[in-house]
């Protein structure tokens, strides 16, 4: 059980990364001016 517990854990905490690494990249994305 506790090795189940451990794995999901770890899917949550790449999925959380990933959604937020996606987040910053958007952030970053509009911060910057656009050069034409």
């Amino acid at each position: 059980m506790k090795e189940i517990k451990r794995a999901k854990v770890l899917i949550v905490d790449e999925y959380q990364s990933k959604q937020i690494s996606m987040m910053a990249m958007m952030m970053w994305r509009t911060d910057r001016p656009v050069c034409p």
